[in-house]
Parts: C-alpha cells; sequence; structure tokens
C-alpha cells in the first residue's frame, strides 16, 4: 500500500488573503522536498471531511465554520530526494 505524506498547516483566523500569498511565498522554496502546496477553504476541508467520515455520525455535528483553513502540503518521499 503506497502511502502520501501530506500535512496541514492551519490558519488561525484566517481569511486574509495577503497572510495566505505570505505563507504560500515561505512555502515555495522548500522544494525539492515539497512536491505539492495548496491551498483548502473552510468549504473544501468540510467537504474532504464528509467524505472522510461519510459512514459516521460525528457528521452530523460538524460545520463548515468548524473546521479551519489551511495548506495541504504533500511531502516528497524521502528516497526522491536528490542529496
Amino acid at each position: 500500500m503506497r502511502r502520501e505524506f501530506v500535512r496541514a498547516l492551519l490558519l488561525a483566523g484566517g481569511g486574509d488573503p495577503e497572510v495566505r500569498t505570505q505563507i504560500e511565498q515561505e512555502l515555495t522554496p522548500l522544494r525539492p522536498l515539497v512536491q505539492e502546496i495548496y491551498y483548502e477553504s473552510k468549504e473544501e476541508a468540510y467537504q474532504r471531511f464528509l467524505e472522510q467520515f461519510k459512514d459516521s455520525p460525528v457528521t452530523q455535528n460538524v460545520t463548515p465554520d468548524a473546521l479551519p483553513e489551511s495548506f495541504r502540503v504533500k511531502l516528497v518521499r524521502s528516497h526522491q530526494v536528490r542529496r
């Protein structure tokens, strides 16, 4: 089974486009250790949550506002990084 290494950087009180742009600019130089960087809104996080927990009653108690916006960072596997 192949696992992806995705980490989330949660944005507390987010919503500020300037802050998002600054964070993205600071993450970009981390390549080649980072394969992919993408922003995930509260609504996108909510949709992913619903998919992950589709068979769980917990989904009835969660709204999009309960989930933070974030940057999702997909890391390169260590054997793929040039040393």
